[in-house]
């Protein structure tokens, strides 16, 4: 496989650790979200889970990409993954950080429904059947959760940013987004010479020549 990296637009180093710190936090949230799910399947708190784990992915693609297997790196995935990104991680913390405001304490429970101080019927997963939790880990939980969602989108907000610049410098130089085919034929060929080239060591034939 090529090692050829001169389709990966040159970045500034400390991007590359910000792909560490994405996939951390993408890790916690996972966390988070899924114990909120636990007891109430939140819209905020679902999104949150789908958005983290989609970061996850995105994070370990752009490691193992530069590091290990730069032939699978293409700066258009890179931008387009980042782009979504963003756009998840600010619905799922812009909606989970309302649904942390409007947070209310459950006074009291029926068959079917789980009611808060505003009378609000909570239908999915009463807390009354899953493990017990109390209100105020609760919330912080989804406060948590919708903070570190922010911080994600203002992380993958800087990478995006330092990848469409990297981009447009790499396109402007002649640069492509996959590796160059003729780094591999080239080095074929040079294989293929030094394999038929007469060794250093082989006395050189002396063409006769006709007396007159």
């Amino acid at each position: 496989m090529t090692l050829d990296r001169s389709h990966i637009p040159a970045l500034p180093a400390f991007t590359f650790y910000l792909r560490y710190a994405q996939l951390v936090v993408a890790i916690v949230v996972l966390g988070l979200s899924a114990y909120v799910v636990t007891y109430f399947a939140y819209s905020g708190a679902s999104l949150s889970l789908f958005t983290a784990i989609a970061t996850l992915v995105i994070a370990i693609y752009n490691i193992v990409t530069i590091i290990i297997h730069p032939a699978f790196y293409n700066y258009w995935a890179v931008i387009g993954l980042d782009t979504f990104a963003l756009i998840f991680w600010l619905i799922s913390f812009s909606l989970l950080a309302s649904e942390a405001a409007a947070w209310s304490i459950i006074t009291h429970y029926s068959d079917n429904c789980a009611y808060s101080t505003t009378a609000y019927c909570y239908r999915k997963r009463a807390l009354v059947q899953k493990r017990s939790t109390d209100y105020r880990t609760y919330r912080n939980a989804m406060a948590a959760g919708a903070g570190l969602g922010g911080l994600e989108f203002v992380l993958f907000a800087i990478t995006l940013d330092f990848s469409l610049l990297a981009v447009l410098k790499h396109r402007r130089t002649g640069g492509h987004c996959v590796p160059n085919p003729e780094s591999d034929h080239v080095a074929t060929e040079q294989g293929d010479q030094q394999t038929l080239a007469p060794s250093q060591h082989q006395t050189p034939s002396i063409p006769l020549q006709s007396q007159v």
